[in-house]
């Protein structure tokens, strides 16, 4: 379904609006 560029993390930050980068540092 998402594109393999795309990573589940950049998914969850995107339903919360953050950006991929932000969620790798807040994981």
């Amino acid at each position: 379904m998402l594109p393999s560029r795309q990573r589940p993390c950049k998914i969850f930050t995107n339903s919360n609006g953050v950006g991929a980068r932000n969620s790798d540092e807040a994981k």
